[in-house]
């Protein structure tokens, strides 16, 4: 046990982590967390059915930030740390949730141009329009059969949310984007891409066909 403690004690010497590295993973713990339950709070099919990955996967980044700045924090005024500091009162707004009314509200808010679904391949009942700190936006069309969630950032990692094995990924280039398709027995639920800076991902609730999949990301306006 002294020898496997040891080894421990310098690996975790070896690590380096700046206060904006220490700062992105707990963003991204906050932004999986509000997210999860603000669908839950209106029932969301999608975010139910995979409620319990995502909590996997914060607690896993709670407890790798703690493992990693734990040396950091001995002895450390908390005001001078990052992450014992971000709840407080002042940092409560850089964090936020943020719901509207409508897509051209949502667009007047948001400080980057993003594209969004203007066709889904079920009768649509209800579109809801949020965002997170204003990196994040997020658009739920939410249908009597299915459901699609549009997610769009300028950061990669804030789409993290999909812990789904597919036997069916696929690359597929169109008008010189290259999108990934995922999927299983030949139905697919995902498709991600990046394009003009931006990354995004597309999740159905259901099953769609290639085609139907890749008719929604033409769709995108």
């Amino acid at each position: 046990m002294m020898i496997e403690q040891n080894k421990y004690n310098k690996m975790m010497e070896k690590v380096k982590m700046t206060p904006e590295m220490r700062e992105r993973i707990i963003d991204n713990v906050r932004i999986q967390t509000v997210m999860m339950q603000q669908h839950k709070k209106k029932k969301s099919k999608f975010i139910l059915k995979y409620q319990k990955y995502m909590y996997a996967a914060a607690t896993f980044l709670v407890l790798l930030a703690g493992i990693i700045t734990a040396q950091y924090t001995v002895n450390r005024n908390p005001s001078e740390n990052p992450i014992l500091s971000s709840n407080n009162g002042s940092n409560t707004g850089s964090f936020g949730l943020n719901e509207y009314d409508s897509l051209a509200e949502l667009k007047t808010a948001i400080p980057f141009t993003f594209k969004s679904v203007t066709s889904v391949p079920f009768e649509l009942k209800d579109t809801t329009y949020s965002s997170f700190s204003n990196t994040l936006v997020q658009i739920d069309y939410i249908g009597a059969t299915n459901q699609l969630n549009l997610r769009t950032s300028p950061n990669k990692e804030e789409l993290i949310g999909d812990y789904n094995t597919y036997s069916q990924i696929d690359e597929i280039e169109i008008n010189d984007i290259t999108t990934t398709i995922k999927g299983n027995d030949g139905s697919y639920t995902t498709i991600t891409w990046k394009q003009d800076g931006l990354y995004y991902s597309l999740q159905f609730d259901q099953g769609i066909s290639k085609q139907q999949i890749l008719q929604t990301f033409r769709s995108m306006q």
